[in-house]
């Protein structure tokens, strides 16, 4: 895609100076109540991936990571990406993944485009830390709390990554195959055959399984940052509360990167994931070790560089993992890829000698699941909500976004998005004027009203306006 012309670096700068924490009730809102609103800077931090990662392909002086980690402008602007971050997960999870009737059939009468874009944020964030983290010196610009918050959601994401639960089938396959722009789905035409709410699980799950991705090479910089002296309450956390040692083996054993697709039940078809983008793997590459297969065994050599073995905190449930991954997994195959990977060999023979432990053999992970709960991000935003609205439930989160993107103009938003995203040209699917309650694009007296207080969202007939008062109160004297 052509973004257009490279951010220059007075801008650049500004960019970064002027980023914000929104709260959770701003979520997908256009409403100003700071510097900028939502969707300004979702373009900007949009923008700033771009950048951040053009700078790496001509391989440049990398600008977005100077100022974000060595600028004084930009020091501690990489917590406001961690907790925008954290907002984004939090929606995703009780409002775009929800398995609520009420919330899904509210979410099926907004535009697909712009569901999309709410997903998309996530995964712009995730693009955008994932750039900068490269740079370990990133770490020193991260308060403790905003380190923790980081490691919850890359654990959480890369859990669900090791988790075995993806199920991807046929129409994941055509997809992939009818995409030609290389997004994830910006326009409903991708899914033609498919209802409103099949339509947004599968950009759910896309969308989510690409941020694992993202997630994996951020817990990978965060394994290597928790062996320096100064980030021991890191490697505690990572290590005693996160319990990263058990994500390696379910990845390097299941490489959830990889899939196998069958299209109408006949031909098959064996593709692997890596650089944002899913590619067929040919039977002669089915063997090799790719990238994010690097990235799950150089986590667990930054736990050996991290001197965790020789601590005295391993279990006996740790050691026999340890025996098991270097016996039966840690293969020739690997080593020669990894050369890193031929000390930690070393480290788990001496392990196996020591402890005296049977001989390896296939028996269950013990992968276990970290509850989330506990980031700091996660519970300033809760909080947040609550002073306005109340204790948090999904269902008034849910009310909250949806109206915020109610209030929006489609046609207008739609032109400037589609300028946004590489010039596509998205007046084909702007929505025309319609009932906020009931969706009718005509009222009882032919034309549609609009409330008399905001001046935008309209309806057909003052009984749809009184049943959608309860939601629309939210934001009507904001807009």
């Amino acid at each position: 895609m052509d973004f257009g012309e490279v951010i220059g670096e007075v801008e650049l700068e500004d960019i970064i100076k002027n980023l914000r924490a929104f709260k959770l009730t701003e979520y997908g809102s256009k409403t100003t109540e700071g510097s900028i609103n939502w969707w300004t800077q979702h373009e900007r931090i949009q923008r700033l991936n771009v950048r951040a990662h053009q700078d790496v392909v001509a391989k440049r002086e990398e600008l977005v990571t100077r100022y974000f980690v060595h600028e004084s402008s930009g020091y501690r602007k990489l917590g406001v990406l961690i907790r925008e971050l954290t907002a984004a997960a939090m929606v995703r999870a009780h409002v775009l993944s929800s398995t609520s009737e009420a919330i899904g059939k509210e979410l099926a009468s907004l535009p697909v485009t712009r569901i999309y874009l709410l997903l998309y944020h996530e995964l712009c964030l995730a693009n955008l830390l994932e750039a900068v983290l490269d740079d370990q010196s990133a770490f020193d610009a991260l308060e403790k709390t905003d380190l923790i918050s980081l490691a919850d959601w890359a654990v959480a994401q890369v859990q669900w990554l090791a988790s075995g639960t993806i199920e991807w089938d046929d129409n994941d396959f055509l997809h992939g195959k009818r995409s030609t722009t290389g997004d994830s789905g910006l326009d409903a035409k991708l899914y033609p055959s498919e209802p409103p709410r099949v339509q947004l699980a599968r950009m759910v799950k896309e969308t989510r399984f690409e941020c694992a991705m993202c997630a994996l090479s951020a817990l990978r910089y965060l394994a290597t940052a928790m062996s320096q002296p100064a980030q021991f309450e890191l490697k505690r956390h990572l290590m005693a509360e996160c319990h990263l040692l058990s994500l390696v083996r379910p990845l390097v054993e299941k490489k959830p990167w990889r899939r196998e697709m069958t299209f109408k039940g006949q031909s098959k078809a064996y593709e692997h994931f890596q650089a944002g983008q899913w590619t067929e793997l040919r039977a002669v590459q089915r063997q090799e070790v790719t990238l994010p297969e690097v990235q799950a065994w150089l986590v667990l050599w930054a736990i050996a560089a991290s001197q965790w073995f020789n601590e005295g905190n391993m279990t006996e449930r740790d050691r026999e993992e340890l025996v098991y991954i270097g016996k039966s997994l840690l293969t020739p195959r690997v080593i020669q890829k990894i050369e890193a990977m031929r000390d930690v060999k070393t480290q788990l023979t001496a392990l196996e000698m020591q402890s005296n432990l049977p001989q390896a053999k296939p028996r269950d992970s013990f992968f276990q699941i970290h509850e989330i709960d506990v980031m700091t991000a996660r519970k300033a935003l809760l909080e947040e909500f609550e002073e306005e609205l109340g204790p948090f439930t999904a269902e008034k989160l849910a009310a909250k976004v949806e109206a915020n993107l109610k209030a929006i103009s489609h046609n207008d938003d739609l032109k400037a998005l589609g300028q946004l995203y590489g010039g596509e040209d998205f007046s084909s699917v702007a929505e025309v004027d319609r009932c906020a309650c009931c969706g009718s694009t005509e009222g009882i007296s032919g034309k549609l009203l609009r409330c008399s207080r905001c001046k935008k969202v309209m309806y057909c007939s003052r009984e749809c306006q009184k049943a959608d008062w309860k939601k629309h109160k939210l934001v009507c004297a904001k807009v």
